[in-house]
């Protein structure tokens, strides 16, 4: 049993694939059918959630992608190696972001949501600001130039999160307007409930991240950390913003404007801050680090950032 969980036959796996993949077209059509809150619609929904997670741990199991890690040391550097973390998790929101612009796509386009295709075009601007500054902070990690590649990392950041507080502002005026309203599945409640969690722990992970990346002194993964706040506070305003549409009937709406301003005024503000210190640090090439003072850039070869 232990040998069939840890490296499940090929026949196995591809049934499961196959699976998945019809629970995953079979939920998508069902959504936008008459039937979509029956209790076997709900089923396909589960089932959907749970082929999905056991095709994950096959197609880990199958490429032995953990074995290799440990035995590469991957993974005891992601637990002590902050950078290397940061770079880790980037890259996975990153893919999370890619999945959302093309599921969203999707369902803007059927169901004619200027709602939906507001928050894909905030994704598509997410994703292109961790892709970007991934790539370029990686680039020739371990030589001589790598300080200067994250130093510029971290300036394209500052450009892409002015860029991000411009594409707010139109998902600020749609929720003003009341043009984000669903119908929960699982109920009102329910949904408030979560997303409140969620954006409270996402708001603490990041400001306890962003601390972090303050200590540790480089450049590359503040930038990363700097995104992932930016990313917390749109969270934060879409809460409150959901508490005001579910609570209330409408005479606090103007703390949708208030709030949603103050948020992409933060993360304008944050932007150019990031980008005119980049500037500077690349004139003067140097990194600053949590001391505030200017520091020369240590190169480390078990930095990857």
């Amino acid at each position: 049993m232990l040998s069939f969980i840890y490296k499940p036959p090929y026949p196995f796996c591809i049934t499961v694939w196959t699976l998945t993949t019809m629970f995953l077209g079979g939920s998508t059509a069902v959504i936008f059918t008459a039937h979509g809150e029956e209790w076997w619609a709900y089923l396909i929904y589960s089932l959907n959630i749970l082929f999905l997670l056991i095709s994950l741990f096959l197609g880990l199991t199958r490429t032995d992608l953990f074995g290799k890690m440990e035995e590469r040391g991957d993974v005891e550097r992601f637990v002590y190696d902050f950078g290397f973390r940061s770079q880790v998790i980037c890259v996975i929101s990153a893919i999370f972001n890619t999945a959302y612009v093309v599921f969203g796509t999707v369902f803007a386009y059927m169901t004619n949501s200027w709602w939906l295709g507001a928050l894909v075009i905030y994704h598509v601007i997410l994703a292109i600001c961790r892709v970007v500054v991934f790539f370029t902070a990686k680039k020739k990690s371990g030589t001589s130039d790598s300080g200067r590649y994250r130093r510029r990392a971290y300036t394209y950041c500052g450009a892409l999160l002015i860029l991000l507080a411009v594409v707010v502002v139109p998902v600020v005026r749609l929720v003003a307007l009341g043009m984000n309203s669903y119908t929960y599945i699982g109920g009102t409640i329910a949904y408030v409930t979560v997303v409140a969690v969620y954006s409270l722990v996402k708001l603490a992970l990041s400001l306890r991240n962003l601390y972090k990346a303050r200590r540790n002194g480089d450049v590359g993964p503040r930038a990363m950390k700097n995104i992932s706040f930016a990313s917390a506070l749109i969270s934060l305003f879409a809460l409150q913003a959901v508490i005001l549409s579910t609570f209330t009937s409408g005479e606090l709406n103007v703390l949708n404007y208030v709030v949603g301003a103050a948020v992409s005024i933060a993360i304008a503000a944050m932007g150019i801050y990031m980008t005119a210190r980049g500037i500077r640090m690349s004139k003067n090439d140097t990194c600053v680090g949590n001391t505030g003072e200017a520091e020369k850039i240590e190169l480390d070869e078990t930095e990857l950032l």
